[in-house]
């Protein structure tokens, strides 16, 4: 019977040791997890806010050549007649 008593008491050990190494491999993951996150910065969540103020833009482009359309389609309609208003 002590051997059986043995078998046990080195099972537990067993048991023991390897949930402690599994609980040791979660800490060292989390930790490394911590770790990674704090030094990317503050994650990007706040807004980035300035200053904004009024002014005006002027742009002047100034060209020379012939202008042409891209492309152009000859309308047809059922009905004659005047188009008085668009709106």
């Amino acid at each position: 019977m002590t051997d059986r008593a043995g078998d046990r008491a080195r099972r537990r050990r067993s048991r023991r040791r390897r949930l402690t190494a599994i609980g040791a491999g979660v800490v060292v993951v989390a930790a490394g997890g911590s770790a990674a996150l704090a030094a990317t910065g503050d994650g990007g969540s706040q807004p980035i806010l300035g200053a904004v103020t009024t002014g005006s833009v002027t742009q002047t482009v100034e060209a020379s050549g012939t202008i042409a359309a891209a492309s152009s389609s000859a309308a047809a309609f059922a009905v004659q007649g005047t188009v008085a208003v668009v709106s």
